[in-house]
């Protein structure tokens, strides 16, 4: 009963400081989460938890500004090709691997290629072609793993590269000119990245943070793309038949100090000078691909 109880504890905590994270900086609940997490339970069981407080959050941060309606008309051809960046990688991806059911997004390609290889022959029993469907799996596996790693260290290494940049005082600019074009090209790489990684933070956040919205804005502004990714990837997914929903009470607890935390944070947020905020938002950067490049290179 007491590990029980200091679990509980342990878990609440970590959704506290993870969205504080996320009121303060528009991001990171998920790898803070994670991060944290997994230090006391498996990745998925911690991705499990995951589900409602990530979803709300983002739902809360996109409807909590003050300019949701403008804020769309703006950012419109940045969400629709992030939808359609999404959708290209994973029919991409599908076609990779066969059109089976390891054709899903890569973004799930860790999970998937290492089910495949943890079946083993037990899951063709007694086939004629059971090891050569065994072998064809594990290889698919281990090709899938490289490419979600390799794109995983390049998010990490842009994530860290730009917010040190940002740190140092430099800012990157896109003239009003530019948008037109830049909005939807930015909205599909990070698409494309979001279905190999699951991350949605890449080139999105530079993109936005390089127009000088201020900081509600751009907190609303990300919290919308986040919402539309989500949503794009779990379409995409179960579309292959490799997200199924499932009431999850332990995730549903989970809102409970996720949302405390992201008020917490919301609260700091309006206090602070820009300026603070700004060096915030890009230390926040290099701890998300920090983080990600330190679990790409501990396996």
């Amino acid at each position: 009963m007491v590990g029980m109880d200091t679990s509980i504890l342990f878990i609440g905590l970590v959704f506290v400081l993870a969205g504080l994270v996320k009121g303060v900086t528009g991001m990171g609940l998920p790898t803070v989460a994670v991060a944290l997490l997994t230090l006391r339970m498996p990745p998925l069981e911690a991705a499990a938890l995951l589900i409602v407080p990530s979803s709300v959050t983002n739902v809360w941060q996109l409807a909590a500004g003050p300019a949701l309606y403008p804020l769309w008309l703006r950012f419109r051809g940045l969400l629709v090709g992030v939808c359609v960046g999404t959708a290209i990688v994973g029919a991409a991806a599908a076609w990779m691997a066969g059109g089976g059911e390891g054709g899903a997004a890569l973004g799930s390609a860790p999970i998937a290629g290492s089910a495949a290889r943890a079946a083993g022959p037990a899951s063709t029993p007694g086939a004629v072609g059971g090891g050569a469907a065994d072998g064809m799996a594990r290889a698919r596996g281990a090709e899938e793993d490289a490419l979600a790693g390799m794109a995983g260290a390049v998010l990490g290494l842009a994530l860290v590269a730009y917010g040190l940049l940002g740190l140092t005082g430099w800012r990157m600019r896109v003239a009003a000119r530019h948008q037109r074009w830049a909005g939807p090209l930015a909205g599909a790489a990070t698409g494309a990245m979001s279905a190999v990684t699951g991350v949605f933070v890449m080139p999105v956040a530079p993109y936005l943070q390089a127009l000088d919205l201020d900081k509600d804005d751009l907190v609303q502004a990300l919290g919308m793309t986040f919402t539309v990714g989500t949503l794009a990837l779990a379409v995409m997914l179960a579309c292959r038949g490799q997200w199924h929903a499932s009431a999850a009470g332990g995730s549903f607890l989970a809102l409970l100090p996720a949302a405390c935390g992201m008020l917490l944070g919301q609260w700091l947020r309006d206090r602070m000078h820009p300026a603070l905020f700004r060096r915030c938002f890009f230390a926040g950067l290099v701890i998300l691909g920090a983080h990600q490049l330190l679990r790409i290179a501990t396996g």
